[in-house]
This record gives C-alpha cells, sequence and structure tokens, in this order.
C-alpha cells in the first residue's frame, strides 16, 4: 500500500493511493548432502499501472508485475 502523495510543496497536484499485491512460493528439498531452498516471488500480481513517488514536480512510474526466482543453498 502506497498512500496519496502530494506532487509539489504547493499541493498543486496529488497522486492516487495505491494498493498492490505479492505471492510467492517456496519449496525446501535435499540435493545430494546439501540442503536446498527453491523460491519463486511475482510481486505486483494483476500488473497495476500506478504511480508509486512523487516530488518536486516529478512522478516515478511503479514497477509492472516483476517475477524474481532463487536457489538457495545451506553449507
Amino acid at each position: 500500500y502506497g498512500g496519496e502523495q502530494q506532487v509539489n510543496a504547493q499541493n498543486q497536484a496529488k497522486i492516487d493511493s495505491y494498493t498492490i499485491g505479492s505471492i510467492g512460493a517456496r519449496y525446501k528439498t535435499m540435493l545430494g548432502k546439501q540442503k536446498t531452498t527453491f523460491q519463486v516471488v511475482v510481486d505486483n500480481v494483476t500488473d497495476k499501472e500506478y504511480w508509486n513517488t512523487a516530488g518536486n514536480g516529478f512522478l516515478g512510474v511503479g514497477r509492472p508485475r516483476t517475477m524474481q526466482a532463487n536457489v538457495r543453498f545451506d553449507f
């Protein structure tokens, strides 16, 4: 969630608040003798378009749907 923000110090414009959702999954297993974790996270699941920052007359575009994946080995 991001709250409503003013675009400049004179409060001449504002950007609306926004809410985006994330979802993730994790799987733990053994690869040989190594404890291993696979993880996938998707941010902005609905691919909502939004402004996420405002200030000094500039606007920042929110990130589109983004997926991250990683593998962790515990030694």
